[in-house]
């Protein structure tokens, strides 16, 4: 006897392990339109608290690029915080997971405590690998990995020292 069902459901699994420890899993799901509400606050409360260093920074970096012996022509640069110049933006395409859903749901309850419970717990040479997924290989990661003082390559493949012949 043949039972159909008329309702599916997608997802996608989420996994982290070592070869003597079994780390968390995640089960993804769509994002659903309040998750997407509460994200695009959480990214403008973010986004509040780094605009004025990074428009600083782009001052500095703007007044030192026009700066010469000759006056440059055309319009004075104005500054518009951007995702160029370091605002966070959520630029998925549809859906999916993107930098955001991976920092809130992997990255920071899963990924990292495993990695730096593996590494208090006698693995003092950790190293998170990922494929190069957009989530995964987001500018926004990387200074998480730096505050848990955990190394993280994201190529495909840990790559070989060169050899130095002599």
């Amino acid at each position: 006897m043949l039972i159909l069902v008329a309702r599916y459901s997608e997802f996608m699994f989420w996994g982290c392990f070592t070869y003597d420890f079994k780390g968390p899993c995640h089960i993804w799901q769509t994002e659903k339109a309040v998750e997407k509400k509460a994200a695009m606050k959480d990214i403008e409360l973010m986004n509040l608290a780094v605009e004025q260093e990074a428009k600083e920074a782009w001052e500095l970096n703007n007044a030192m690029n026009r700066m010469g012996l000759r006056n440059r022509q055309g319009r004075k640069p104005v500054w518009k915080f951007t995702a160029d110049n370091g605002a966070f933006v959520r630029d998925g395409k549809g859906g999916g997971i993107d930098w955001y859903r991976y920092l809130m749901h992997i990255l920071l309850p899963k990924l990292l405590p495993f990695a730096v419970a593996l590494k208090h717990g006698g693995l003092p040479n950790v190293v998170v690998m990922e494929d190069k997924a957009p989530s995964h290989a987001s500018k926004h990661q990387r200074a998480y990995f730096d505050v848990a003082e955990v190394h993280y390559d994201s190529s495909r493949y840990l790559k070989r020292p060169k050899l130095i012949s002599f």
